[in-house]
């Protein structure tokens, strides 16, 4: 089976189907072959998940995050950590496949929840380096810049941290934030 999209309500619909013996032409967002005809099928597509914040913290807990390490740019520092704060974007760049992944409209966690992972990260983990692994973290200004002034405040700006960005998408001001909040 391919789960095409975003896969956490469609997988968690696919196991429900291969459990319960159910109809996959009812599972919407994969591809499978069908053995009686011999052929693919696809199923109709899925909606993007509107509201991100519905979506519960990965489970960590089942990784061994103490063998992470950071990339160069953040000095192989250890314990790391990758968080999506964001998908989608709304530039169509013919060498980029996120807006056909992720759509060209960018949904957005609230900065509480993002936080909320960073927070958990460090305190559990011990986390020391995080990548945010958004196409595009500077896409809303705003929001970009009250998660890099949460981060200040609640004392999270220790953490090394990266992220995408495209010309355009930021100020002086913002890039100021990100830098004080811990960005390299």
């Amino acid at each position: 089976y391919v789960v095409r999209g975003e896969g956490e309500e469609t997988f968690n619909d696919l196991i429900d189907c291969i459990v319960n013996k159910g109809d996959f032409r009812n599972v919407r967002g994969i591809t499978y072959i069908d053995k009686a005809a011999n052929k693919p099928v696809s199923t109709p597509q899925r909606d993007f998940i509107a509201d991100l914040d519905s979506l519960p913290m990965p489970a960590y807990d089942l990784l061994p995050m103490d063998k992470y390490s950071a990339p160069q740019v953040l000095n192989g520092v250890k314990p790391f950590s990758i968080i999506i704060t964001s998908r989608g974007c709304p530039f169509g760049c013919h060498y980029c496949s996120s807006s056909i992944a992720w759509g060209r409209r960018q949904r957005r966690r609230s900065p509480e929840n993002v936080i909320l992972e960073i927070e958990t990260l460090r305190k559990i983990y011990g986390i020391r380096a995080l990548r945010i692994e958004d196409d595009l973290f500077t896409l809303q200004q705003e929001w970009a810049g009250q998660i890099c002034d949460s981060m200040v405040k609640k004392g999270l700006d220790n953490i090394k941290w990266e992220a995408n960005s495209r010309i355009g998408t930021f100020d002086r001001g913002l890039l100021k934030k990100m830098k004080q909040a811990g960005c390299v």
